[in-house]
């Protein structure tokens, strides 16, 4: 509401008092306190910030205790070798699937190539990424570290700013258990699950794509300008899960790829 008085309204006003007092300047009209759009525009603008701000704190809190009592809930030591993601994945793509839906009756995006709930094909598409990160991406949570950044008046951005809150927390909790290995195969199964779900939903090209070198032992992220976020925080939720695992035995890809295949196949079979 504040964006679109900031720009529609206060222009129309300001005309309207153009063609109103265009002729003013007498009798005393000088004395009376100017009319300043632009600082008015300020205001509006100010206010749709931290409203948009307020909006993207407040779901990705709301994700944020799923994804905490869901690592809280089972015995990551004792768990069944991974058949499907865990419910609460389903759950938070639907989630984000709603958010989705709602923000974009509020804000446009030129930039969206493609909604999340019109290409259930594509959200597994992506592929767990073996890459070895920069041991300094520790230094998103050691060091509290900016990494979210301004949230824009688009579709992507406010739903970018909602899944790092949620994957943050994810990385967080990871860190606080120990699990066997299923356990730490169940984690990597999900983070290659939203890798590809998340992919079609979320900018995360905040200022640039990530560059080939950031997959360098020896290269480094360049967090402050926000470069793949999302996919660095998946990477470090799958690095965690090995490294707190008794048994770091990773999930073949061949295997994720036969899941997911299955799931997708039976999620389509149950459409109308």
């Amino acid at each position: 509401v504040c964006s679109m008085v900031e720009t529609v309204v206060v222009p129309h006003v300001v005309e309207k008092l153009a063609l109103a007092f265009g002729g003013a300047g007498t009798g005393g009209m000088e004395d009376r306190p100017a009319f300043m759009p632009m600082e008015v525009a300020r205001l509006l603008h100010a206010s749709a910030e931290r409203m948009l701000n307020t909006y993207v704190e407040r779901q990705g809190h709301k994700l944020s205790l799923m994804v905490r009592k869901s690592m809280a809930t089972p015995n990551w030591l004792q768990m069944k070798e991974p058949r499907d993601v865990r419910r609460v994945v389903d759950v938070l793509m639907t989630e984000l699937t709603s958010m989705e839906v709602e923000v974009s009756q509020l804000l446009d995006d030129s930039g969206r190539l493609e909604s999340l709930s019109s290409s259930p094909s594509k959200r597994e598409a992506g592929g767990l990424n073996t890459r070895c990160i920069e041991r300094g991406v520790a230094k998103i949570f050691q060091e509290k570290m900016q990494i979210f950044g301004a949230v824009e008046f688009t579709q992507g951005s406010v739903l970018t700013g909602i899944v790092k809150i949620m994957l943050k927390s994810l990385v967080e909790c990871v860190r606080l258990q120990t699990l066997g290995r299923a356990g730490c195969q169940q984690i990597q199964l999900d983070a290659h699950f939203l890798r590809g779900s998340l992919s079609v939903l979320v900018d995360d090209q905040a200022g640039a794509p990530i560059s080939p070198a950031a997959s360098l032992p020896n290269s480094t992220w360049d967090l402050s300008a926000g470069h793949g976020v999302v996919e660095m925080l998946l990477d470090e939720a799958s690095r965690a899960a090995s490294e707190r695992s008794v048994d770091p035995t990773p999930m073949e890809r061949s295997v994720m790829e036969r899941i997911l295949s299955n799931k997708r196949s039976k999620e389509q079979s149950q459409q109308p």
